[in-house]
């Protein structure tokens, strides 16, 4: 059984955010993992101030882009990414970003926060 290694670094691709609302929608795109065995990975969200539910990914595929929808940017949403083999093994977090607020009715911008911090 081998665990998937990989650390994951999660790239801003685009963040669109609609009116007064906040519901909007990130894209995150990260870099391919080249391990054999690789089955997809699993993105998650969490508000600013909760935790991750490992066993609800926001989104599972086996692309290395995906759009997360119907986000409150009030809640300033975070984001990490796993991959995972064919096992079900599951590789650690990649780099956390976050959504933070823009002005009204612009959209907001996303930042990163390297793994260990």
């Amino acid at each position: 059984m081998k665990k998937v290694l990989m650390i994951l670094t999660v790239v801003f691709l685009t963040v669109i955010m609609a009116g007064a609302v906040g519901a909007g929608q990130v894209c995150l795109e990260w870099s391919q993992n080249t391990e054999p065995d690789l089955a997809g990975y699993r993105a998650f969200v969490r508000d600013w101030n909760g935790a991750y539910d490992y066993g609800q990914p926001a989104w599972e595929g086996t692309e290395t882009t995906c759009c997360i929808e119907n986000l409150n940017e009030a809640k300033l949403p975070h984001f990490v990414v796993r991959a995972f083999d064919a096992e079900g093994f599951e590789s650690g977090n990649s780099n956390e970003v976050y959504l933070s607020n823009g002005p009204p009715g612009s959209p907001g911008s996303l930042h990163i926060i390297p793994q260990g911090n």
